[in-house]
């Protein structure tokens, strides 16, 4: 279980030991130059001009896909 985040592995031992999880109520994605840890993404890079998450929106169940594309802009280099 070392690819999940800590979060994941919480909401994972919640949902495991019937307690109830706290889902999110949205979920965003980031852009990632130095992969995951335990505590989520590394090297994400906020820093850079125009750079911001995206919303991800669900739909279905089942297997789960975004709803729309995910389209990434930056202003600067």
């Amino acid at each position: 279980m070392t690819a999940l985040t800590d979060y994941s592995k919480n909401l994972l031992a919640r949902a495991l030991s019937g307690r109830q999880p706290s889902l999110p109520t949205a979920v965003w994605v980031g852009l990632g130059t130095g992969g995951t840890d335990a505590v989520g993404l590394t090297g994400e890079p906020s820093s850079a001009v125009g750079y911001a998450r995206l919303p991800a929106t669900f739909t279905g169940s089942g297997t789960q896909r975004n709803s729309a594309a995910l389209r990434f802009a930056f202003t600067a280099a």
